[in-house]
């Protein structure tokens, strides 16, 4: 299956052990842009060298148990990733003049 161009955003990612980051290690193998989010500056230790060592920049932390958690990095989510759209999107126009 072709993931090029496809995007996800893995939710869980604890240590190199959890199955959460064999997901995302598939994934980014597969082309697909990836978010990592964390639950806590605890973990925030853990999954940025796994955030560097996958080539993702794109880090949140987002307690699930908290809405407006949720609704915060899915907004900053959706605006990065339109962003990225917008800016391939010009690229590709100003390729075609």
């Amino acid at each position: 299956m072709n993931m090029q161009g496809k995007k996800a955003l893995i939710l869980g990612i604890a240590n190199r052990h959890s199955i959460a980051y064999g997901i995302a290690r598939a994934l980014k193998e597969q082309g697909v842009e990836l978010a990592l989010s964390y639950a806590s500056p605890t973990l925030a230790k853990r999954v940025h060298p796994i955030a560097e060592e996958l080539g993702i920049g794109l880090l949140y932390e987002c307690d699930l148990s908290k809405d407006y958690d949720i609704k915060n990095m899915i907004s900053l989510l959706a605006e990065e990733w339109d962003k990225n759209r917008l800016h391939r999107a010009q690229r590709g126009l100003r390729s075609l003049q």
